[in-house]
């Protein structure tokens, strides 16, 4: 008789898919249909010429929840397809070079050579991104200037954002108010800092030193975080003298004795450098000897040469 098989890596299998299932469920994607599509390009297609309809920043509201969630930040993937969308409208024969020119560079700052880490803020691969700047290089420096730099960059990036569409589409309810705009996490907290800020109260101009703590060396200390204070004989300090520390961070009387006293201990080192200097000159006032002349000293030489 054949043994039974053993199931252990069917439920191992079983287990996994609804791992995959639970994780499905988490995002905020779904299956896009033909009239998603359609929809979905012409928002694009108006917000790339400046007219964002008030579904697309819902969905740019919705993009920031879900593309969190999922880890992602599919927000500036939408961007990065708006902008690359509007570069490619504009590149017609009457445009600006120059201004077209500025615009590759700015999506290039933005996306592609970030200033902020990471340097790349769109999800596309490293190949993609290594061509599609070599096309940008290109078009800069005249050799092709086609409109077409960042499409394989807009190919990646769409299949993503039209399945978040699909999913923000299922759930999203338009407000009462057709003027009432979403208000995004990014919003909230430029307004809460806008408030702290209007509601700043300037300090008073009079600052007041602490008193000195017994066996506290008389340096003091200035932070953002902790103000003015005494600086305590911590570990950084223990082999510095209170004269010393007074020198180096700044003593809050005045005295300068101290430093004055350490410099003049220091002498002696500078005197000896310059007895080792004379006794070297010394040794080089040596006769000079050459054949069928009279031999004579250097300081000789030169006292007779009336230098």
């Amino acid at each position: 008789d054949e043994s039974p098989v053993p199931r252990r890596p069917q439920k191992v299998e079983s287990q996994m898919t609804v791992r995959r299932v639970a994780r499905k469920s988490k995002t905020g994607r779904g299956h896009p249909t033909k009239e998603d599509k359609d929809e979905f390009n012409k928002g694009l297609k108006q917000a790339a010429a400046g007219n964002m309809t008030l579904q697309m920043l819902y969905f740019y509201k919705y993009l920031l929840k879900h593309g969190e969630d999922d880890g992602k930040d599919k927000d500036k993937d939408f961007f990065f397809y708006i902008e690359s969308l509007k570069f490619k409208e504009c590149s017609q024969p009457y445009a600006d070079e120059e201004l077209l020119r500025r615009k590759v560079q700015s999506i290039l700052d933005c996306f592609l050579e970030s200033a902020i880490t990471p340097t790349l803020q769109i999800d596309i691969s490293s190949a993609c991104c290594e061509k599609t700047l070599k096309a940008a290089q290109k078009y800069l420096a005249g050799k092709e200037v086609v409109p077409s730099i960042f499409d394989e960059a807009m190919v990646q990036v769409y299949p993503d954002l039209l399945g978040y569409w699909a999913g923000f589409k299922k759930t999203f309810t338009p407000p009462e108010d057709p003027n009432k705009r979403p208000i995004t996490k990014y919003q909230k907290l430029l307004k809460s800092r806008l408030e702290k800020i209007d509601g700043f109260q300037l300090p008073s101009q009079v600052f007041p030193l602490p008193a000195i703590p017994e066996g506290a060396i008389q340096a003091y200390s200035f932070s953002l975080a902790d103000g003015v204070k005494w600086r305590d004989d911590g570990e950084k300090f223990k082999e510095l003298s209170n004269s010393e520390a007074g020198s180096i961070m700044g003593s809050p009387t005045g005295e300068h004795s101290d430093v004055t006293t350490a410099v003049s201990m220091r002498r002696p080192s500078i005197v000896g450098t310059r007895e080792s200097t004379r006794s070297k000159k010394q040794k080089t006032n040596t006769r000079l000897q050459l054949p069928g002349i009279q031999p004579t000293t250097a300081g000789e030489s030169i006292a007779a040469s009336g230098l």
